[in-house]
């Protein structure tokens, strides 16, 4: 569902927002990350992402959200506020059962299942994510850019998506 407003010079656009995220962790440090659909309500824009990041050694994960809040004046122009919160730090075998009780807990605030997308600390699967939701349509599905456009079934594991392509 697009907004009408998502531009390239938009703060509020999904890609500004995990521009944000990047601007504080390092895309290297993503192991997973869980993107909910964008609700509005009048001029304000709600989008939660959660992050299941690496930590130093690589041997646990942090889990943490992050709920940007935009507003829009008259000309669509938006302001971007948001709220970071860690939640835990898991073994990785652990993690998946955290991220099912927050996904849980923001459920009830969400019109429809985050779309799941693994980094696993690569840079090129971090910058085709940005590609892919700067301008979903433009953007053909290669191994390249593996990322399914927003909308698609939420259940679809990008992991899936990054083997070969076939037609």
């Amino acid at each position: 569902m697009s907004t009408g407003w998502a531009n390239i010079d938009d703060d509020g656009a999904l890609a500004a927002l995990l521009g944000r995220i990047a601007g504080r962790v390092a895309p290297s440090s993503i192991d997973v990350l869980w993107i909910f659909p964008t609700r509005r309500s009048g001029v304000t824009e709600s989008t939660v992402i959660v992050l299941s990041l690496f930590d130093e050694d690589r041997t646990r994960r942090r889990v943490g959200t992050v709920h940007f809040l935009v507003t829009r004046d008259a000309r669509g122009r938006a302001t971007v506020g948001d709220k970071t919160e860690e939640h835990a730090s898991a073994p990785p075998d652990a993690v998946e059962r955290i991220i099912d009780g927050v996904l849980r807990r923001l459920e009830h605030e969400a019109d429809a299942p985050p779309r799941r997308v693994a980094i696993e600390g690569d840079e090129t699967a971090w910058q085709a994510l940005i590609v892919n939701v700067a301008d979903p349509a433009a953007r053909p599905r290669t191994a390249a850019s593996p990322f399914p456009p927003p909308g698609a079934a939420a259940d679809e594991d990008a992991e899936a998506l990054a083997g070969p392509i076939t037609d």
